[in-house]
């Protein structure tokens, strides 16, 4: 197994994301080679999704939300990964391994969304009758979405509504190349051909797969470091050659 010195994140507020509005200015006269950026809330409450039907418009209630990531395309878009009705409770992995989709069931409502920064309003909405338990979201370089199930223990790409690459398989638990444990996040690099998957809940490791899913290599922490608990966020920073872990459990 090879190793690689990650960054930990240090999170001391863990904060539940209501899809607030941020707008950043550029300081000017900072004796700095570098600009200072700071941010001014748009709004102090959080922004209300709004349903169009062809006749009226309401509110959206969302579901427990997974992840979130910001459209590379058009800086007004945002895409919302979210449970709909499906609540992750203490009965939905009963040995804390496998979720019970005899009981529970494929998820019947659209789970992506989305939504317009501005106005909050639903541009479009998918994936319903598709996922188990919604985790996490990232979005490539190419606007492809890279979404996580923790009950399916997979992976998934999305090319503009379909379903391009799947990583592990569907329901069956693992910690060996080709199998997940409840995989949390996932991010990619750049030009397409990294993909590290956060893996996760149970299995707490990095694992590296090519553009073609083809597994690479699993990373761990070092000897003398303590082990990642619950790896559950995982960021890329190319410049610095960074892999960025959130390790939850820890408090890093």
């Amino acid at each position: 197994m090879d190793r690689l010195t990650l960054l930990l994140v240090l999170v001391s507020i863990v904060v539940n994301v209501n899809a607030r509005a941020f707008e950043n200015t550029i300081s000017a006269g900072v004796e700095s080679d570098e600009n200072v950026v700071t941010y001014q809330v748009l709004s102090n409450k959080p922004l209300s999704i709004v349903s169009a039907d062809d006749d009226s418009q309401h509110e959206y209630k969302l579901g427990q939300v997974g992840g979130l990531g910001a459209s590379v395309k058009n800086p007004n878009r945002l895409f919302v990964f979210h449970r709909a009705s499906r609540e992750w409770n203490q009965e939905s992995f009963p040995d804390g391994r496998n979720f019970d989709k005899t009981k529970f069931g494929v998820i019947p409502e659209n789970t992506i969304l989305t939504v317009n920064t501005r106005t909050g309003r639903i541009i479009e909405q998918w994936g319903n009758n598709t996922f188990y338990m919604p985790h996490g979201l990232a979005v490539d370089s190419e606007e492809n979405l890279w979404l996580t199930d923790v009950g399916m223990h997979q992976v998934f790409k999305y090319s503009n509504g379909e379903r391009v690459l799947t990583l592990g398989e569907s329901f069956v638990p693992g910690n060996d190349e080709s199998h997940f444990c409840k995989p949390t996040d996932v991010v990619v690099s750049n030009d397409g051909s990294k993909i590290y998957v956060a893996d996760g809940y149970c299995n707490a490791r990095i694992v590296k797969f090519d553009s073609k899913g083809k597994f690479v290599k699993e990373y761990s922490m070092s000897e003398d470091e303590q082990p990642l608990v619950i790896p559950h966020s995982i960021v890329l920073i190319e410049a610095l050659d960074l892999v960025c872990v959130a390790d939850r459990e820890n408090g890093r």
